[in-house]
């Protein structure tokens, strides 16, 4: 499948610095399940850009601005021809090793609850990849019943406060879903609790006609078996990446994979990061 990503953000830097480096991850990376056709990113400002090749692996881009007088403007576009290969990405030569991934962060640290049941199959090689797809599928439905349960408490509340549900301009897109952040950082947390390698990735998704998602940004998960090498496994959708995933980059967690930091340190929650438009879609593959 030929995917065509035009990703247009804003940044005002007036409550952050005026001086800044950013840090980006936004350049997507050819390998078994995709090949970049063609990609650039354009920003509206003045600067010094540092290609890097970081620890993870990645196209990580580095970036000096100053004297910002205005919001900053950043355009990413391109089209990657994806492959279908079951989730399975295998194991590259210039990846760093797996067992890196054992780290726990903060933000990655999950309750027994969840990931208890796979103790005996997690710890049988030949049974890892069945726990990791049964894994997937239990914080499918655990955090899809919770979204549920809030979504009826809080509609509740608003009728009784007579105020309206909506409480996001439908032009407001947010960087990456809080769903598929809650549901990727869960499945991390989960694997490497049960001693399996799993990584955070960041990316997109080209919704289907009939899904209940939109086409935007995505955030999924991979675990390392032994023989088959990485896998992904999209919690949020039930199921292992198709060719209707574009990865982009790939970290410990959240913040690690983030498409956009800033130095000095500027918080994940703080940086001012707007979609002014997106747009991921199918194009005719001649």
């Amino acid at each position: 499948m030929l995917i065509s990503i035009r990703h247009r953000l804003r940044i005002d830097f007036a409550t952050a610095s005026q001086r800044v480096l950013l840090h980006l991850l936004m350049t997507p990376q050819s390998g078994s399940t995709q090949q970049v056709v063609d990609w650039s990113l354009d920003l509206s400002a003045e600067s010094r850009r540092v290609p890097i090749a970081d620890g993870f692996g990645n196209q990580a881009l580095f970036v000096s601005l100053s004297d910002l007088d205005k919001p900053l403007e950043i355009t990413i576009s391109g089209r990657i021809r994806t492959l279908s290969g079951n989730g399975v990405l295998g194991w590259q030569k210039a990846e760093p090793v797996p067992w890196l991934f054992h780290r726990v962060t903060p933000t990655t640290r999950v309750p027994a609850s969840i990931w208890g049941k796979f103790r005996g199959e997690a710890s049988r090689r030949e049974d890892q990849l069945g726990a990791m797809h049964g894994l997937m599928a239990r914080i499918h439905e655990m955090l899809g019943a919770r979204s549920e349960s809030e979504a009826g408490q809080s509609q509740s509340q608003s009728q009784t406060d007579g105020e309206s549900t909506q409480t996001q301009s439908q032009d407001e897109v947010e960087f990456i879903p809080d769903q598929a952040l809650e549901y990727a950082r869960t499945f991390v947390g989960s694997a490497r609790a049960l001693g399996i390698p799993a990584r955070f990735v960041s990316g997109y998704y080209l919704a289907e006609d009939d899904e209940n998602v939109d086409s935007n940004t995505h955030a999924w998960a991979e675990a390392y078996i032994e023989g088959l090498g990485w896998i992904g496994f999209d919690s949020r959708l039930d199921m292992c990446p198709t060719d209707r995933h574009v990865r982009m980059a790939v970290g410990f967690d959240a913040e690690t994979a983030a498409p956009i930091r800033a130095h000095p340190a500027v918080g994940i929650d703080d940086l001012p990061v707007e979609t002014v438009e997106i747009l991921v879609a199918e194009e005719a593959d001649r």
